[in-house]
């Protein structure tokens, strides 16, 4: 018996995964919430380009919320205003539907006791459960990267490297709303879709890692730079104007742990600005052998510890001037010494 689904908004990644869910026989769509009332009524085949299905978008969440349904696969705008992503989240799983979601909660418990209790009397109240997946975070990091770790005799290193093409990305709300692109610093320090993605993504990432490897941590802090652009920036997604932001750096740092943001769009046919996002954690060595650790505190590099480090790159860049990188791509590169050899890379 095939599970009921309903599909969350319908943006680059809805779509994508609305797409799978009409073509996957263990999958029945039920229902389709939109943002836009240019989407009411459209039949969700006519959505992604597949046969009809006979079930049509709608903006009425009442009337979504009361559908008979298993799991609502839910991928909204992001951090637009978490406040009320929490709400809609806690409500749906009142409905007594499962979440799963790729617009966070990772790993909850880096938001301390009363943010945890608000999302489990969600999940008790309606019977279901909440899962936030995803490729990173989600995936790459906590999962493939930690697993890899496995491998190892005795872990020194583990760095995860991510690219993102922002030049083609098609999706104005997440590059100019969210991320941030073409907006004055100011309005980016504290309070905007972008802070509140810093503040909540790569940390639970992080605190997930520090967790799934024994390291403890205890303070977070974050650290922001911007850069304008000297001139306008043409992309698929729009355009950044001469003064907007441009390029940013951000850094999250624990006493033993640190993570790198750094944001350095280019222009699309032109050499694009180096690396933009690095995490960098500096936790103390472990040893898999005996299971012994030394404890690091304070920053700065420490010869007796490893390292996990998580970098992102997003830019605006022409595959000509990054063929190494091409459209985009995620890489693992594992340091430490295992049975076969000193090191591996994914």
């Amino acid at each position: 018996m095939a599970y009921k689904v309903i599909q969350w908004a319908t943006g680059p990644v809805g779509r994508a995964a609305l797409h799978h869910i009409i073509g996957n026989p263990d999958l029945e769509l039920v229902g389709v919430w939109v943002h836009s009332d240019s989407k009411v009524g459209v039949d969700a085949g006519d959505l992604v380009g597949l046969p009809k299905t006979a079930v049509c978008a709608t903006t009425d969440k009442d009337a979504i919320l009361g559908l008979d349904a298993d799991c609502v696969i839910y991928t909204p705008k992001l951090f637009l205003d978490p406040a009320a992503m929490d709400q809609e989240v806690s409500t749906i799983l009142r409905s007594g539907k499962n979440v799963l979601t790729t617009a966070g909660y990772w790993y909850p418990y880096l938001h301390g006791e009363d943010y945890v209790n608000q999302l489990q009397d969600a999940c008790r109240a309606g019977g279901v459960s909440l899962f936030g997946s995803g490729e990173n975070p989600g995936y790459f990091f906590e999962r493939m990267a930690v697993s890899a770790t496995g491998l190892c005799d005795t872990l020194d290193e583990v760095r995860l490297y991510e690219y993102v093409d922002c030049a083609v990305h098609p999706s104005a709300t997440l590059v100019f709303d969210v991320v941030g692109f073409g907006k004055d610093p100011q309005e980016l320090e504290q309070g905007s879709a972008l802070a509140a993605m810093l503040d909540r993504c790569y940390p639970e990432t992080l605190a997930l890692c520090a967790r799934m490897l024994e390291i403890d941590y205890d303070t977070i802090e974050r650290e922001s730079t911007f850069r304008r652009a000297e001139r306008d920036l043409s992309i698929a997604s729009g355009t950044v104007p001469k003064g907007g932001v441009s390029v940013q750096a951000h850094r999250n740092r624990r006493p033993a742990l640190t993570a790198d943001h750094d944001r350095k769009p280019g222009v699309a046919g032109q050499p694009a600005t180096e690396e933009l996002s690095r995490n960098r954690c500096q936790p103390p060595r472990r040893d898999h052998r005996d299971g012994h650790r030394a404890r690091h505190s304070g920053g700065g590099a420490c010869r007796a510890g490893h390292r996990l480090s998580e970098q992102t790159l997003c830019l605006i860049h022409h595959p000509l001037c990054h063929p190494q990188l091409g459209r985009q791509g995620s890489r693992t590169r594992l340091v430490g010494h295992s049975p076969p050899g000193d090191q591996a890379e994914l």
